[in-house]
């Protein structure tokens, strides 16, 4: 499992990268699409340990 900086870090990443990708999304948008990628059903688990 990743040590909490180093996921915080991937996670701000992460942000980033699909704000760049999607234009601007309000907060509230942005961290449901991050809870998305993180549930466990997602196609984006299998990143996660």
């Amino acid at each position: 499992m990743f040590n909490k900086k180093c996921f915080r870090v991937f996670l701000f990443i992460l942000i980033k990268y699909l704000l760049k990708k999607r234009g601007q999304l309000p907060p509230d948008v942005e961290i449901k699409l991050v809870r998305k990628m993180l549930s466990k059903n997602s196609k984006y688990s299998k990143y996660f340990p």
